[in-house]
């Protein structure tokens, strides 16, 4: 919580965790979901007092990104290590995996550079306007696009750097997707130099 232009600890009910991603829903904003790497998923109705584990047993431990639909804040997307992405469409509840991301990572053979790490969807967003648009971040592995709601993708493979970190819509103008990267692709068909530029941005909705 800031206050005064200062942080103040709010509460430590997640003590230890490494939370990778938070979301909150915009039209209930006590409800927050938080993925843990490490840790799975979380629930709180009560803005972060308390929490509930949610798809324990379905969906991977190690959360690395989440994002609510703005259309319908019910359906939940969860991107996961090793690279894959889970669909709710009742908060948690109930989960299916979208399984094209795992299918065209595998496909790609994405790698990532630390042994102890494995390749994993890093960020996720959600067309602000069309809900069937979505866009991911792979680290490593470029930016992926659907327009189906997650049955099918494509990925872009260049001219970016396909170690992608964060991925967002231009609310005002969703055909303006800007992409966030580390700079670090590893990859076993580089993109053509220059790489390792952090900041990318489309005009067309992720065709160039």
């Amino acid at each position: 919580v800031v206050r005064d232009g200062g942080w103040k600890i709010k509460g430590k009910e997640l003590v230890g965790a490494e939370v990778n991603c938070l979301g909150v829903r915009p039209n209930r904003r006590e409800v927050v979901y938080a993925g843990v790497r490490g840790g799975g998923l979380y629930r709180s109705d009560d803005a972060g007092k308390g929490w509930q584990r949610l798809g324990e047993g379905v969906v991977s431990d190690e959360v690395r990104a989440l994002a609510l639909d703005p259309s319908n804040p019910k359906i939940v997307y969860v991107g996961t290590e090793p690279a894959a992405l889970w669909k709710s469409e009742d908060e948690g509840k109930s989960w299916k995996e979208l399984a094209g991301v795992r299918k065209l990572a595998d496909e790609r053979k994405w790698t990532y550079p630390v042994p102890s790490i494995q390749p994993h969807v890093r960020g996720i967003a959600v067309d602000p306007i069309n809900s069937n648009k979505l866009c991911l971040a792979g680290q490593v592995g470029g930016v992926l696009l659907s327009e189906d709601g997650g049955e099918s993708w494509q990925d872009v493979r260049y001219p970016i750097d396909m170690d992608i970190h964060s991925v967002t819509f231009d609310p005002s103008d969703p055909k303006v997707i800007y992409a966030a990267t580390g700079g670090g692709e590893n990859f076993p068909d580089p993109t053509p130099p220059p790489k390792g530029r952090p900041l990318y941005r489309s005009l067309d909705g992720g065709n160039s």
